[in-house]
């Protein structure tokens, strides 16, 4: 099998790249690919049945490879990803680790079989000083379009074992119906699998959201004999391809879906930690070596940034580069958002775009509770102020289609209608905490809608943007789940 891909890529190749990127394409021998089995879904952009990941598949090494071995000699091979993310109607970034220096390439196309309509990517180069890691970024693309797209090692052809493939978001002025999911909370001592993942793509969401807590070793505190920067680089590992978890994300998730991530205090680097954290530039490097992402506003400044799909923009905030420490009497109004008043700040930025996005619904991304009546640390509750600021601002500025998406309670789900919340806010249940049975921080809070504990919480959020062409009537459909994708709970917000 390994024989007739390579010479077919090699006859792709030699027409379309050039006889340089054929040096040493056979060594990708060492790599051997398995097809994948179908998952029972659709195309979020055209309706059609599309193949899926295998329920069960070859153990990987890393980014969806076999575990082959290859010998020292060897040329790089791809160690995780690739993982794709940061797409708009016209451009996408995948990440790629390679095991060692490369350059890096993607080689994409709108065939399955790479027969016409190919195209290469720029070029991005793998070091040692980036763990080699790569962003590579893709530009011209089409609109509502899926794309299936490999990678190139030094001109090396990457066998994958799992086909990979993402959609592009259809333009900015397009009203249509899509769904995608959230996650949010895992285990990492002891590690578990994550079932959800495989329920959530069988729903073929248009993007997986990742709002935090992708890990609980809090890779900045004191179980570590040194703080360095492989902690952080060792989790991300881990989540994304290594661990139990990891290995269901990798298998089901990040071949098929753009994944959009951001951190929460745990693997930020420690419990309830803020701007005031030595090791801060440590975490900020390795998040950004190892996540796709769009172009940040301040990316000196922090993680935070905005992405559009159709009628929804989605907000999605960094509560810990500039969080001041909640409780300090020498900062009588804390800020979540700007403690260090530096330039081109989150909270402006928020604002701004809030009032001028055309989009009919606003997503804030919070990793932190929103809820004023639940959890009392490590929440908004220790920065109302600024909470009420940004409540009024909307009021003033009559923005609608606000909705909060949030985790870190590590329940089993719940949705305010905005009665509590000030606006409708879906909390994410755990991923795959299983051992949790109360809301963390002591207090769950009134949920109009619902908040379920006692029970494992393993599961999800799904969030269904929908529009009726025959009224005209908006709406959002919030979900949580459980880990088989049972719904536990059902809100639905509608534009006045």
């Amino acid at each position: 099998m390994c024989e007739r891909s390579v010479i077919r890529r090699q006859g792709i190749l030699l027409s379309f790249l050039g006889l340089v990127l054929l040096a040493g394409l056979p060594t990708a021998c060492g790599i051997i690919p398995s097809g994948p089995a179908d998952i029972a879904s659709t195309s979020a952009s055209t309706g059609q049945p599309m193949g899926g990941v295998p329920e069960t598949s070859p153990p990987l090494d890393g980014s969806g490879l076999s575990l082959a071995t290859a010998p020292p000699d060897a040329p790089p091979v791809v160690t995780h990803g690739p993982i794709v993310g940061g797409v708009s109607d016209s451009t996408a970034v995948v990440f790629v680790r390679s095991s060692s220096a490369a350059s890096v390439s993607i080689l994409y196309s709108t065939d399955p079989s790479f027969e016409v309509d190919l195209h290469t990517s720029s070029i991005a180069q793998a070091t040692a000083e980036g763990d080699f890691t790569a962003q590579v970024g893709i530009r011209d693309l089409k609109a509502s379009t899926t794309y299936f797209y490999e990678v190139l090692l030094s001109g090396n052809v990457q066998e994958l074992a799992i086909e990979h493939r993402f959609t592009t978001a259809p333009p900015p002025e397009a009203i249509v119906d899509f769904g995608f999911a959230v996650f949010s909370d895992l285990s990492s001592d002891p590690p578990f699998d994550a079932p959800a993942y495989l329920s959530a793509a069988a729903e073929a969401p248009a993007f997986v959201l990742q709002i935090g807590d992708f890990d609980h070793r809090e890779p900045g505190g004191s179980r570590f004999p040194s703080i360095t920067i492989s902690n952080w680089r060792t989790m991300h590992q881990e989540v994304l391809q290594d661990n139990l978890s990891g290995q269901d994300l990798a298998r089901y998730i990040t071949p098929r879906f753009p994944l959009y991530h951001i951190w929460d205090d745990h693997d930020y680097g420690g419990n309830n930690t803020d701007r005031t954290r030595w090791w801060k530039g440590l975490a900020t490097q390795a998040f950004k070596e190892y996540y796709p992402l769009p172009p940040l506003p301040n990316p000196d400044g922090g993680l935070w940034y905005s992405f559009r799909y159709a009628q929804a923009q989605f907000f999605i905030l960094d509560l810990r580069s500039q969080r001041d420490q909640s409780g300090d009497p020498q900062i009588p109004e804390p800020s979540m958002l700007d403690g260090g008043h530096i330039a081109n700040d989150q909270k402006t930025w928020l604002k701004e775009a809030l009032a001028a996005s055309t989009a009919h619904w606003k997503f804030v991304i919070s990793t932190s509770v929103w809820n004023p009546t639940s959890k009392q640390g490590d929440s908004w509750n220790g920065y109302r102020q600024e909470q009420e600021e940004l409540v009024d601002y909307v009021h003033e500025k009559g923005i609608t289609g606000v909705i909060i998406i949030s985790g870190d309670l590590h329940s089993a789900g719940g949705i305010d209608n905005g009665t509590n919340s000030y606006f409708p806010e879906l909390s994410v249940p755990a991923t795959n905490m299983r051992g949790s049975r109360h809301c963390t921080g002591g207090s769950c809070g009134l949920w109009s809608e619902g908040m379920i504990t006692g029970i494992d919480p393993s599961g999800y959020a799904m969030v269904h943007v929908l529009h009726d062409v025959a009224t005209g009537l908006d709406k959002v459909v919030l979900e949580t789940k459980a880990a088989d994708g049972g719904l536990r709970l059902e809100h639905t917000v509608t534009l006045p």
